[in-house]
């Protein structure tokens, strides 16, 4: 389950060592929100000590995987939470426009320099 996810990470940990972390993926999230299953706010916060990166897709009409901005997922408020170590993956479906993969790039790397000047 989801509202367990830190817990479980957490006892992956031996020795006082971080063994396991967690990648977000947003599409994912935002349709599990759709679907009621979790609080994509709060999952992502609940996370974040532990996070290690981000798949990166918007989703439009309960489709993921398209590119950013072509559908309702805050990008804005995401990028708060990256920090320079984490990992940003674009994860596009294959249909999508070469313009739109381009777009996307450029959209991320807008939040990128917003974020870290």
């Amino acid at each position: 389950m989801d509202a367990d996810y830190a817990e479980f990470i957490r006892s992956l940990d031996k020795d006082g060592q971080n063994h396991c972390g967690y990648w977000h993926d947003t599409g994912h999230a935002a349709l599990k929100e759709e679907m009621g299953l979790l609080n994509h706010k709060e999952h992502l916060e609940k996370n974040i000590d532990r996070l290690i990166g981000f798949h990166l897709h918007d989703v439009a009409d309960g489709e993921d995987h398209h590119p950013i901005g072509h559908g309702g997922i805050d990008f804005d408020w995401i990028s708060t939470l990256w920090k320079s170590e984490h990992k940003l993956t674009l994860e596009l479906s294959p249909r999508t426009l070469p313009i739109h993969v381009k777009e996307s790039r450029e959209r991320v790397l807008e939040l990128i320099e917003k974020r870290f000047g």
